[in-house]
């Protein structure tokens, strides 16, 4: 009520210009007013939806009713007008959000709320929301235009005299087509939406976005998008709502309201929510999802006990067992980080509550990446989260595209108690590719070829099969290997080819789905020189018809003998050795397509050297 007198008698001095000092003075008083309101009054949201305001601010108890609030309501107006105080639009609407709902009735007595007073008290005269109200309440038609109609026909009798409420409607109504038709300043930034910003439990479907303006706002242009940097345009409304249709489930929506009035437009604040499934609550992400937090890495903790110091890892958080929890004392404020074995990129995040005490859940808290641990990105953010039992798990879809190794989870308030408490915190990436391949690598290895790679993830991962070739071009099949079907943490293969061509050697690595796909992980080439091999065969792959081949041999004579893979012999002839050290085979049929053992024998009946040889058509 001291605003509303004082700002009252600052308006009478300005009006008469007969005081300076005293108009500081009261600005002062005022101004001592304004801050105390919205430094003491706190933030709820009434079962309407609405944001609302609550205080309490006299010794012993409270006086504050819905009487005392007209005076508020109308000082705060009466301030924000003149514009000597800093007051914002946005700022004062949660003000006249909370008279209004009292007018409404909207809290019901029996509660405990309002019952005609701010703080929920009762007191004499005021058992009803609008049973004791000054005619101060027209001035909520500025803040809320929406409730014009209720206003001019609401119970007089409880209000105030027809004849006031006629007047001061004529007055307000007059003033309000002054200024819309004569505007001379920008429209104010809409605010106080709904749904609420961060807000998770938006049915899906056509969802009702609701906003408020001020009065000399012609229209509303409205975007929404997926993006908070492609936002598409919905349409132009004159009023305060638009409803968006067919939104589907468990998607994040960013939206944007720009004001427009003849002098230009205001660009709104961008807020976002996530629609959801109330009768398809999303299920465990395994097996569409790999859990990140279950590759092999590290959790740890900002802060430790006297059993678990700072810093140790803490297996219970994502053990998958929410008999198990973290617990830490005296702090409602912490993070709690993973060290991922590889990079990943978080698609969903899961929270479960623990086995007692609800009021040691985290409420309101931060998630963010990083890849060296000085920069941190926010994936996410979330408020006034809550769990609906004990071992609750919560989903949280981020889809985020970028990959860290590090993810921290700031939680920023919890539930009440002086002590924070949660089972388990998994984190999950989608698998958009079947084998995500970090390393694919080919080196010498004594007088063979190394071959080796190593996977980040796998997902419906069957086998690899290698392939090589000599040119580039034709290639055929040397191993298979069995995959690991599903996988979040890094795994390594091998396979040495003992045999390598002479020349170039080209190594293909092909991975294939349990469902038959296939995808090329890449081409590798080496070049094995006939240096490098007491025997080299040469072209291989051939025909079936000439085959040569290099070799160093000691005695004068060569048995050159060629078996296929059952042991049986197709080919064998007694060679002399020459100077050259190169030999032609002219096969005197040609053989069919399939793989071949070359083996080399000396003058004392002891083998020499071998290789495998392809025959490809």
């Amino acid at each position: 009520m001291l605003t509303d007198g004082f700002i009252r008698l600052i308006q009478c001095h300005v009006l008469l210009n007969d005081n300076p000092s005293r108009v500081a003075q009261f600005d002062s008083i005022v101004q001592s007013n304004i801050d105390w309101f919205f430094q003491n009054a706190s933030d709820q949201v009434s079962p309407g939806g609405s944001a609302i305001k609550l205080w309490l601010y006299a010794i012993g108890g409270s006086v504050e009713d819905a009487n005392h609030f007209a005076y508020e309501a109308q000082g705060l107006w009466i301030a924000y007008e003149s514009g000597r105080y800093g007051v914002k639009f946005k700022d004062i609407v949660p003000f006249a959000n909370t008279y209004v709902d009292m007018i409404l009735g909207i809290y019901d007595s029996s509660t405990g709320k309002y019952a005609g007073k701010v703080d929920g008290t009762t007191g004499s005269g005021n058992s009803g929301g609008d049973n004791y109200v000054r005619d101060e309440y027209i001035y909520l038609t500025e803040f809320r235009p929406d409730q014009f109609t209720r206003f001019a026909t609401i119970n007089s009798g409880k209000i105030a005299s027809s004849h006031q409420i006629t007047a001061r409607l004529l007055w307000e109504k007059n003033r309000r087509y002054q200024a819309q038709a004569n505007q001379v300043d920008l429209p104010a930034q809409a605010c106080v939406v709904t749904p609420g910003h961060k807000s998770t439990q938006v049915v899906f479907g056509d969802v009702t976005l609701q906003w408020t303006g001020s009065i000399n706002t012609a229209s509303y242009n409205v975007y929404v998008g997926t993006s908070p940097d492609n936002l598409q345009y919905q349409d132009e409304v004159t009023g305060t709502s638009l409803v968006i249709p067919s939104l589907p489930a468990n998607t994040k929506y960013y939206w944007r309201v720009d004001a427009i009035n003849n002098m230009g437009e205001v660009t709104g604040e961008v807020y976002y929510f996530t629609t959801y499934d109330p009768d398809n609550i999303p299920p465990d992400p395994t097996p569409d999802q790999i859990r990140v937090t279950g590759n092999g890495g590290t959790m740890t903790a900002q802060y430790g006990s006297s059993s678990v110091p700072a810093g140790t890892a803490l297996p219970v958080l994502h053990d998958l067992d929410i008999a198990t929890k973290f617990f830490i004392a005296g702090k409602t404020a912490l993070w709690i980080q993973y060290e991922s074995t590889v990079p990943a990129a978080l698609s969903t995040y899961v929270i479960v509550s623990g086995n007692d005490r609800p009021a040691r859940d985290p409420k309101s808290w931060t998630v963010k990446g990083s890849n060296d641990l000085v920069t941190w990105v926010t994936l996410d953010e979330r408020e006034n989260e809550s769990f609906n039992a004990r071992g609750q798990a919560n989903y949280y879809i981020v889809n985020d595209e970028t990959k860290y190794k590090y993810f921290r989870l700031y939680i920023t308030e919890n539930a009440g108690e002086e002590n924070t408490q949660l089972a388990e915190w998994n984190i999950y990436q989608s698998k958009t590719l079947p084998v995500e391949l970090l390393t694919f690598n080919a080196r010498k290895q004594q007088n063979g070829v190394l071959l080796s790679w190593q996977t980040a993830s796998e997902a419906n991962n069957d086998q690899f099969i290698l392939y090589r070739s000599g040119d580039g071009k034709q290639f055929s099949p040397i191993d298979t290997i069995s995959g690991a079907t599903y996988s979040a943490q890094m795994l390594s293969y091998s396979f040495l080819d003992k045999d390598p061509l002479a020349g170039n050697n080209y190594y293909r690595l092909v991975q294939y789905d349990l469902n038959g796909s296939v995808t090329d992980l890449g081409t590798r080439v080496i070049s094995f020189g006939i240096k490098d091999a007491r025997l080299v065969v040469y072209p291989n792959p051939f025909n079936g018809s000439r085959l040569k081949f290099r070799y160093k041999a000691v005695d004068a004579h060569l048995t050159v003998r060629l078996t296929d893979l059952t042991g049986k012999i197709v080919y064998r002839k007694i060679i002399p050795v020459n100077d050259l050290e190169e030999y032609v085979i002219d096969f005197p049929v040609q053989l069919a397509a399939g793989f071949y053992i070359l083996n080399l024998q000396d003058e004392h009946g002891d083998f020499g050297e071998q290789a495998q040889v392809i025959v490809q058509r």
